[in-house]
């Protein structure tokens, strides 16, 4: 290589270092918080013996969070929620309880125009979602990631949903009354 390639290829590092240099600083732009929101839970209330055959006293204690992040150059928009939270139930006659904790987290993607004018945003909730509880432990648990997929037809204005889920939910669609009764009814 002759010295006359060396200036060329000097300012083709610089270009380069330049642009990722600009494509970093767009990247943290990106991300910066226009929203940014905690609350905390605590919650107390009944159920009367109508709704499970026996009273139930309940509270909910817990945090969370809703960030909210937006891409100045295309308006893309992120939103990030997370929530802890326990939930302890009471038979209220005999003061056996159990209770259901998790973490979730919610991240709801950009949505994306599709080629055929659909728009489809996405939405994924990895995490720990339920775990049930006595005083002997962890009985069962929830884990896993569930994707929702969601497709928005503006020419004949609907949606449509799908979801893919991995991990093990052993709780998904179990009746509360019934798992209230085999444990404190």
């Amino acid at each position: 290589m002759t010295s006359a390639h060396r200036p060329l290829r000097t300012v083709t590092a610089i270009a380069a270092a330049a642009a990722l240099t600009t494509g970093s600083a767009g990247i943290a732009q990106a991300n910066a918080p226009f929203e940014h929101s905690s609350f905390t839970i605590d919650e107390s209330g009944s159920f009367d013996a109508d709704i499970c055959g026996f009273p139930i006293n309940w509270h909910d204690t817990g945090r969370g969070s809703v960030l909210l992040r937006e891409d100045p150059r295309s308006g893309d928009e992120l939103i990030l929620q997370r929530l802890d939270i326990t939930s302890i139930f009471t038979n209220a006659t005999s003061g056996d309880w159990f209770g259901i904790s998790g973490h979730w987290s919610e991240h709801l993607l950009p949505a994306k125009v599709m080629r055929d004018g659909t728009v489809v945003s996405v939405l994924k909730e990895p995490g720990n979602r339920n775990n049930l509880f006595d005083g002997s432990g962890i009985i069962s648990r929830d884990t896993g990631l569930t994707t929702w997929t969601f497709t928005y037809d503006p020419v004949t204005d609907t949606e449509e949903a799908s979801v893919a889920v991995h991990g093990k939910f052993p709780l998904a669609g179990s009746d509360f009354c019934a798992v209230a009764s085999q444990l404190i009814g």
